[in-house]
């Protein structure tokens, strides 16, 4: 399994148990998308999934799966979206892009098994 350098869990394993902890790099070429899931907080109306669909499709990404609540009765919602992004510098572009769109209130990536996707997480 792989660990971001700041995962409390890694941290705590590793200094339990140090030897099985080996670093890696990742490839300055990635050879295929990378998927990273966002929570965007969006104003409920009308139109609202096109625009972020729109300004994800601008942004030259691709959206692999999308959860929305029925909270209409609510002044805001969030969305979760998964997306398939080349790498980071990429995600962030995708990120800026979003906060710039109508109607959104803000965007935040989801870490990997901190309550994101039901469907992802696997």
């Amino acid at each position: 399994m792989v660990h971001v350098s700041d995962c409390a869990i890694a941290t705590r394993f590793r200094h339990k148990d140090a030897e099985r902890f080996v670093s890696v790099q990742w490839s300055d070429e990635p050879v295929r998308a990378f998927e990273a899931g966002l929570v965007i907080t969006v104003f409920n109306g009308k139109g609202v999934l096109a625009r972020i669909a729109s300004s994800v499709a601008a942004a030259e990404a691709d959206i692999n799966h999308v959860e929305m609540a029925d909270e209409r009765a609510q002044a805001t919602t969030d969305i979760r979206f998964i997306v398939a992004v080349r790498d980071l510098p990429h995600l962030e572009a995708v990120m800026r892009a979003l906060k710039r769109t109508p109607s959104v209130v803000g965007v935040h990536r989801l870490r990997p098994n901190r309550g994101q996707l039901s469907q992802r997480d696997s």
